[in-house]
């Protein structure tokens, strides 16, 4: 069997356990890149006025839900099994708070 070398950057030679590796890191820094550009800052709350729960609750909810859509470019089983809910229960929610599928871009 022939052993597979790789280039770095910098032209040394790599094996092909680095070379896996390394695009593991890659597809992980691109994952992470996804889900942060998802997230938004969260709003400072004010306690003197007080907050409802249940509000907040739902605002969260509803951010969990975004962020599981981005991350599986809208497929909607696959951010069910994220958020470990059936993907009838994510549908209705969706339908529900009026949550905008994301444009999957190519």
């Amino acid at each position: 069997m022939q052993r597979v070398t790789t280039t770095a950057a910098d032209g040394a030679a790599m094996g092909p356990e680095l070379g896996i590796k390394i695009a593991a890191v890659k597809d992980l820094a691109l994952e992470l890149l996804t889900q942060l550009d998802g997230m938004k800052q969260l709003p400072s709350m004010n306690l003197k006025d007080g907050m409802n729960i249940r509000d907040e609750l739902l605002r969260y909810e509803i951010e969990l839900i975004r962020m599981a859509l981005r991350v599986t470019s809208n497929h909607q089983r696959r951010a069910a099994t994220i958020l470990g809910v059936k993907a009838t229960t994510l549908n209705s929610k969706i339908k529900r708070h009026n949550i905008k599928l994301f444009k999957v871009k190519f």
